[in-house]
């Protein structure tokens, strides 16, 4: 479930790898963006996982995306994201549908 309560402080922790999440670029880097979303956490999505369609000098300060978080270090508290169209598109239901398909045996 992807679902984070609204009145729930919103922790490194309480955010898992598969949530889609909107947000803003914060800072741009040679190998990527700063994403902020849910009100102050904040991602890195480096330039292989930017929208195949968009070059990296488009992406300004304040630019809207949408993202996918990829992966969350618990340790470190990093959180990194994907804006590849087919892991922002990506859904369970779509998964689900594709695997009935399959014939086993």
């Amino acid at each position: 479930m992807n679902n984070i309560d609204d009145g729930a402080k919103i922790t490194p922790a309480r955010v898992k790898p598969g949530f889609l999440v909107s947000g803003k670029v914060s800072k741009s880097y040679e190998n990527g963006v700063e994403i902020t979303f849910l009100g102050g956490l904040t991602g890195t999505c480096f330039a292989d996982h930017l929208d195949e369609e968009t070059s990296l000098d488009k992406y300004k300060i304040g630019t809207k995306v949408t993202t996918r978080i990829i992966s969350v270090d618990p340790v470190s508290k990093v959180i990194t994201l994907s804006m590849k169209k087919n892991i922002v598109g990506w859904s369970t239901k779509h998964v689900e549908q594709t695997l009935s398909k399959l014939k086993v045996g």
